[in-house]
């Protein structure tokens, strides 16, 4: 018995070489440090084998069934569209000396196993050949993973039609939803065109040099200091947290201005009251930008009227009161950072 365990520990030593001989590049135990293969011609063609070693990480249960054991990761970019994969697998072994039953594989958007492509398992023969299809988004880093059912290790050959990405077009300016300069306690959407062909980059954006957490060509930034602030971002294919990107542009700036002076000017345009004078019925105007957790209604002595708030619009409020004596009164808006007051005459 000793005997032949010893003949199947050697029989699995020298076979490794061979199975992991042709990885160009080599796969990872791990989503987030995949290499990237930059188009599916780097694909087409590749040859690897799943690892020997226990790493349970892919994307498992596969259509409600399944386990990962010793999972091998890769990522891979493509021009979008509908693509085919033909996985060849042979030579399957068990390191455990279990009976061989083949691998199981599949392709997500994300590490978290969210977004799938699709998701195959052939848990039935040492050897043979798979043909699965997806749809894929232009320029986003898809991840393919593989593992051994029970832990065998398969040679396997990855066949596809190819493509190549789209080049990446140079960014436009950056826009944001509230002109500079911003009011100290406002919030503000910074954004950058998509690019028209349809391809998904990640984006990169930093605030003085600190990166932002944000990936897509949208980040809103809340602006609770004074002081002028530099905000940047650029566009890459691949992955760009630990460079492994297959092309990135040149990256865009924009210089922000935050001071209570803009806060007043700010929120005197971004606040309108319609009509203004009027009975004590009114509409409120308010920009996107503005976000306020408290309105009141305060009159010449300071004191506070009680006042019925009706949300009519994205941005629109309806405010109505009981009959109110004709005077000037002042509607107090709190935010977080700040309280403003804008006039109002009632007749």
């Amino acid at each position: 018995m000793k005997k032949r365990n010893l003949s199947f520990l050697l029989f699995v030593l020298i076979s490794m070489p061979y199975l992991n001989s042709q990885c160009k590049p080599p796969g990872s135990d791990i989503c987030e440090k995949v290499p990237v293969l930059c188009s599916l011609d780097d694909f087409n063609g590749y040859t690897c084998a799943n690892t020997t070693e226990n790493n349970p990480t892919a994307c498992l249960p596969c259509q409600g069934t399944g386990a990962p054991h010793n999972s091998s990761w890769w990522g891979f970019v493509t021009d979008g569209g509908r693509k085919s994969f033909t996985i060849k697998f042979s030579n399957c072994f068990n390191p455990y000396g279990g009976i061989v039953a083949g691998v199981q594989f599949g392709v997500v958007g994300l590490c978290d196993c969210s977004e799938p492509v699709f998701c195959e398992k052939n848990c039935v023969a040492s050897g043979g050949s798979v043909t699965v299809s997806g749809d894929f988004i232009p320029c986003k880093t898809y991840y393919f993973w593989i593992d051994g059912c029970s832990g065998d290790v398969c040679n396997f050959t990855i066949s596809t039609g190819g493509s190549k990405p789209d080049t990446l077009v140079s960014l436009g300016n950056i826009v944001s939803s509230i002109p500079n300069p911003i009011c100290k306690g406002c919030c503000s959407d910074f954004s950058v065109e998509l690019p028209t062909n349809g391809c998904l980059p990640e984006y990169v954006w930093s605030l003085d040099g600190k990166d932002l957490p944000k990936t897509s060509n949208k980040v809103n930034i809340c602006f609770p200091d004074e002081g002028t602030f530099t905000l940047c971002v650029y566009a890459v294919i691949g992955r760009s947290y630990d460079g492994s990107y297959c092309s990135k542009t040149a990256p865009v700036c924009k210089k922000i201005t935050v001071g209570t002076t803009a806060s007043e000017d700010y929120f005197e345009n971004g606040i309108q009251i319609i009509p203004n004078p009027n009975s004590g019925d009114f509409m409120l105007n308010v920009d996107e930008g503005i976000q306020f957790s408290e309105l009141e209604l305060v009159s010449i002595e300071g004191k506070v009227i009680d006042i019925n708030s009706t949300r009519s619009g994205k941005n629109q409020y309806r405010i109505q009161t009981k009959k109110l004596e004709s005077g000037i009164y002042q509607l107090k808006i709190r935010t977080k950072q700040n309280i403003f007051y804008k006039s109002m005459v009632i007749q």
